[in-house]
């Protein structure tokens, strides 16, 4: 095998672990924004939440129904 023949089997051997890589990263990048995804949806939903609450708190809060903190306390005091 000469020079050159050996100089392109070496760099067909590291031109396909470049590819083996590139997959292997990929697969990473495919899996990172699944996860993303998901933790965004969960996020959309933990704000929707929130709002309710909040808009909840403030109805109970303009409410005449809304107990005093005196009267919030528990039969033992």
């Amino acid at each position: 095998m000469s020079d050159r023949d050996a100089a392109l089997t070496e760099l067909h051997q590291q031109f396909i672990a470049i590819q083996e890589s590139l997959t292997l990263l990929q697969r990473d990048v495919d899996d990172l924004n699944d996860v993303v995804l998901g933790q965004q949806r969960e996020l959309e939903s933990l704000r929707r939440e929130n709002r309710r609450l909040e808009g909840r708190l403030e109805r109970m809060l303009e409410s005449d129904n809304f107990p005093s903190p005196e009267e919030d306390k528990p039969p033992h005091y």
